[in-house]
Formats: C-alpha cells, sequence, structure tokens
C-alpha cells in the first residue's frame, strides 16, 4: 500500500544549474513534514562516503518503464557492475555517443560526481531518475552509494551497451551532513 508524506522543503545542491541541460550536482534532499514511520518495507538506508570499486556488484531500482512503453506497477531491481570512469567513457566514444554525454557532462566523467554501472540486459529506465542505487554489505546493511541520474532507454537482450548513468553520494556527502546535522567539523 503506498505511503505518501508531505514535504516540508525540497533543499537542493548549490551547486546544481537547473536552467541549463548539465547534469553535474543533480541531487536534492526532501525534508518531511512527519517523521518517516520505518517498518519492513519503509527503512533507512547508510549513506556511503566511498566510491564503489570498478566491478562491484551494486542494485538499482525504481518504478520506471517496464518496456517501451508501460510503466511498472512493481518495484524493479537489476544488479548492476560498477565501471571505472575511464572506461564509461571510452564506451560512450566508442560507440559515438559521446557527443551526446557533453551535452549534460560538458567534462565528461572523471573526477566528476556521476559513477557508471551497467549489465548487458537491464538498465536504469525512463522514470527511475532519483531512485537508489544501494551495495549489500555481509552483515545484512544496504549503503545507497548511488541515485540513477541519466539512463539510455530500457532495454532487453543486450541491445544497448551504453552504461547507465548515477550521481555518486560519496561526492555529496558533506552537502548531506551538513544539511541534516547542520555545521560539522
Amino acid at each position: 500500500m503506498p505511503v505518501d508524506y508531505e514535504i516540508e522543503e525540497i533543499i537542493v545542491h548549490p551547486g546544481y544549474e537547473p536552467d541549463s541541460h548539465i547534469q553535474y550536482n543533480d541531487i536534492a534532499l526532501l525534508k518531511t513534514v512527519d517523521k518517516i514511520i520505518f517498518n519492513d518495507l519503509i527503512f533507512p538506508y547508510c549513506v556511503s562516503d566511498q566510491t564503489p570499486a570498478p566491478n562491484t556488484i551494486v542494485t538499482g531500482s525504481g518504478f520506471g518503464l517496464a518496456n517501451a512503453t508501460h510503466q511498472s506497477s512493481m518495484l524493479q531491481e537489476a544488479e548492476l557492475r560498477i565501471l571505472d570512469s575511464a572506461e564509461c567513457e571510452n564506451i560512450y566514444r566508442r560507440e559515438h555517443h559521446e557527443p551526446q554525454l557533453r551535452v549534460v557532462y560538458p567534462d565528461l566523467l572523471q573526477g566528476r560526481d556521476i559513477m557508471c554501472a551497467n549489465h548487458p540486459e537491464r538498465s536504469a529506465c525512463e522514470g527511475d531518475s532519483g531512485g537508489p542505487l544501494f551495495l549489500d554489505v555481509a552483515d545484512g546493511r544496504r549503503f545507497l552509494v548511488g541515485m540513477v541520474g541519466s539512463g539510455v532507454a530500457c532495454r532487453g537482450g543486450g541491445a544497448s551497451i551504453l552504461p547507465d548513468l548515477f550521481v555518486n553520494l560519496a561526492h555529496h556527502i558533506t552537502f548531506i551532513d551538513k544539511e541534516i546535522f547542520g555545521n560539522i567539523n
């Protein structure tokens, strides 16, 4: 059963440029009017201050398009492999998509707040933006490592090899901590 919380405040990253196509710093925090009640279906994540190493398996989830025309009514999950930023850029370059990548990421990806992950048959889809990318650890905790940023259209059967792009939360941990906990040293 869906649960709705009224939003009191939207805190947009000060480096985000909403009036441009540039997607760096594409992160915002939502403050709810009421305290969120946790249960078996609604639970907190630990926010990671570390970028997952290349080849780490992470999980993305969302209610985006299940196919080319229909949004999923059930939460979808996909295991993805983290790619090195240089490898990701090379894939976009090799597949002749670097110009499209430069529209939203003019300085490309290396050293920026974007990370790449892929799977040959699954991807983030339209409607998944802002959804979690998380890492399960041995003790049962889930660490939120990223958020769905930009993805290609849903793909199946290896129809596309372009990696999905995610906001890397490790690059924004100072912003997150400051907004949640106040000025910290």
